[in-house]
């Protein structure tokens, strides 16, 4: 599992994505499951898990990406992201 945000509470601070894990995805030619949290990231607290589709990058992928295309990703990982944290499980 990977924080896009590079932080287990970057969504809470408005954290903007970092490109590792689009980068990872991209290099490795994987696709990404987001996942949506919901609950407190506090040891013993219950959390909602949200698994989405399955995200295929493979159109991208590269040993070296470009800037560019790296936010792209990491952009569109983060709006599914939030999109499954915001859904009633």
């Amino acid at each position: 599992m990977i924080f896009p945000e590079g932080t287990r509470h970057g969504m809470a601070k408005n954290g903007k994505a970092q490109n590792g894990a689009a980068f990872m995805a991209l290099r490795a030619g994987v696709p990404v499951i987001p996942v949506g949290i919901q609950g407190e990231m506090k040891p013993f607290h219950k959390v909602k898990l949200n698994y989405g589709k399955p995200l295929d990058f493979s159109r991208y992928q590269s040993n070296k990406p470009e800037k560019e295309v790296l936010d792209k990703v990491s952009k569109e990982i983060m709006d599914n992201i939030i999109m499954l944290t915001k859904q009633n499980i």
